[in-house]
């Protein structure tokens, strides 16, 4: 976890759920949980004061509203209220923007030293994770080799062993007729044959190379 110098998160932390490693490292989920939730609320309140200083100009403009028709009704100019409450929301705003970044960066710190404290075990759990999924992949990979293969040959099979089509006899009438041949039929333009097994030999050869 790294936290730049304007209070954002610079990476993203390990991915403990996507390979379920959660319920392993649960101080570490909590915290990545934590920092994840300040950071958003960091994040709205970064829109909040933005809002809150925006108002500040419309506040001071109802003030001057207020003053100018007070001013011509023969009265004292009233003091600056709206301006005064809109420059307290500001502050306001500012506080707590402060302190969500101070909880997020000590968070996002913590973080920080508890991932490194497991660095070696999640690596290592990283590559038994990767071994678990070569082996599945390859597996895959090896039953569709075969079954592609297979569906392949019987095309070509099925083209060569199709009856002819019977020869027209000229002297029979003109018709429409339909012509049915219960052969196979072709498969979709697409990829080359060898290209396909090519990547399908790539990914079977997995499981031997992570085992």
């Amino acid at each position: 976890m790294m936290y730049n110098r304007f209070g954002q998160l610079a990476a993203d932390p390990f991915p403990l759920e996507k390979f379920g490693l959660q319920e392993r490292y649960p101080k570490l989920a909590a915290l990545q949980r934590e920092v994840h939730k300040l950071d958003a609320r960091r994040i709205e309140a970064e829109r909040d004061l933005v809002a809150q200083r925006q108002g500040v100009g419309q506040a001071r403009q109802k003030d001057t509203e207020a003053a100018g028709k007070a001013l011509r009704a023969g009265k004292d100019m009233p003091a600056a209220k709206h301006e005064v409450d809109a420059n307290e929301m500001v502050r306001e705003a500012e506080r707590k923007l402060a302190a969500l970044s101070d909880a997020t960066a000590t968070a996002a710190q913590d973080l920080t030293a508890e991932q490194r404290k497991h660095a070696t075990a999640l690596i290592e759990d990283l590559a038994r994770a990767r071994a678990e999924a070569a082996k599945r992949v390859a597996g895959q990979a090896t039953t569709l080799l075969a079954d592609y293969g297979l569906f392949l040959d019987a095309e070509d099979i099925g083209k060569r062993f199709a009856p002819p089509a019977p020869v027209p006899d000229e002297n029979a009438p003109a018709q429409d007729t339909t012509l049915v041949i219960n052969a196979p039929r072709a498969t979709p333009a697409g990829p080359q044959r060898g290209d396909v097994e090519s990547v399908l030999s790539h990914l079977a050869s997995l499981g031997a190379g992570d085992g």
